[in-house]
């Protein structure tokens, strides 16, 4: 479990990474205590940057941390002024690890409008403005993103060289400049090689990369896949164990044991599906989504001291957005109404469930309409 203030017992970081010049202004002290109050990550055994992330996302009420949302916008201003054509790469052959290494792709993410918004390909021909939208991305081994390019149409190789600059000079805060031992680009890279080539080999020693073949491209997407695979089950496996430890305490009428442990299954989850890539899996973990929020909504709902009805409709609430097929969300938004003394809300909530194909012949949300009539 996190700590509730910055600063525990655990393993120390490398204070380093938040001493690059790109990151000056930040608070160094308040990172490595926010760095060290941050759990290792359950499969890896490690403290990952998407760990700190998510638990600087989910501490915004401790000390500090208005000051560190405020210094990390400053630090990303900069970074995006930042010109990388400027750098000092040779200073970078000192940060080259041995056996560290890197993967830079190029995906396609789907079409959108002049607004930026997804278009469905079907509607494509029928929507002005349609553009293809882009994402380069650069990941370490270790599965942590350094810094993703977003880019609306086709992106020019100006585009591509200013990303795997950024990737290496100016990264995604808290990650300092640095060089991996090698660096595999997509082949999808291939057309804008001719750019890419001067300054890749201009980068210091021991410092190697590669362009993907083919025949490696496939290896990799299936290996990749695989991985995906195996780390999201590892993690709903996490989920899973969570929500029993969860349920057993709701039995036993522990409500603060049952909604820790529904939240850390959440937690798990939410590492699970940031990773999922297979439909059949994703739609079970949006599932198990559904259902944890829904367990921790009747948490908050068991009456007795420490009943928060109203935490209990944000869950619920939560839980049809993710799932709106999964009836137990609506059960728990009516009775939290009920506890909040709105009755005309909870017949509503009945009479959007009952609109749903799949709920329409619902016997328990037909019963449950009858008990609140219609409000003269």
């Amino acid at each position: 479990m996190a700590t509730d203030q910055p600063g525990s017992s655990q393993p120390a970081v490398n204070e380093g990474v938040f001493n690059d010049p790109v990151y000056e202004g930040l608070d160094t002290d308040l990172l490595v205590r926010i760095a060290t109050s941050v759990p290792p990550n359950p499969l890896t055994g490690r403290v990952e940057p998407d760990d700190i992330m998510q638990w600087v996302l989910k501490h915004p009420e401790l000390p500090g941390m208005d000051k560190l949302f405020g210094d990390v916008a400053r630090a990303y201003e900069r970074i995006n002024d930042f010109d990388p054509a400027q750098y000092d790469y040779e200073s970078l052959a000192k940060t080259v690890e041995p056996g560290s290494a890197w993967y830079l792709s190029l995906d396609f993410r789907g079409l959108v409008d002049a607004d930026k918004q997804r278009v469905d390909a079907a509607h494509a021909d029928s929507t002005p403005g349609v553009q293809p939208h882009f994402t380069l991305m650069s990941r370490a081994a270790g599965q942590f993103v350094r810094y993703i390019k977003v880019c609306f149409g086709l992106p020019a190789s100006s585009d591509v060289l200013d990303f795997v600059q950024r990737s290496i000079c100016a990264p995604n805060p808290p990650l300092k400049a640095e060089l991996p031992s090698y660096l595999l680009l997509s082949i999808k890279f291939a057309p804008h090689m001719e750019v890419l080539t001067p300054f890749l080999a201009s980068l210091p020693a021991p410092f190697t990369w590669e362009l993907e073949s083919r025949e490696l491209n496939a290896k990799l997407s299936d290996v990749m896949y695989a991985g995906l695979q195996v780390r999201f089950d590892a993690y709903v496996g996490l989920a899973e164990e969570a929500k029993k430890v969860g349920n057993a305490a709701f039995a036993a009428k522990d409500r603060a044991g049952a909604v820790s442990a529904y939240s850390d299954a959440l937690e798990r989850l939410e590492d699970a599906l940031r990773g999922a890539r297979d439909e059949e899996r994703a739609a079970r973990g949006v599932r198990l989504a559904a259902v944890l929020l829904a367990n921790r909504a009747a948490a908050y709902l068991r009456e007795g001291e420490g009943a928060d009805p109203a935490l209990a409709l944000k869950d619920a609430e939560r839980a049809e957005e993710v799932d709106p097929s999964y009836v137990k969300s609506y059960f728990r938004q009516v009775r939290a109404h009920e506890m909040l003394g709105e009755p005309g809300k909870a017949r509503g909530v009945v009479e959007r469930a009952l609109q749903r194909p799949d709920l329409k012949e619902s016997k328990d949300l037909l019963e449950l309409l009858a008990k609140y009539p219609p409000e003269a």
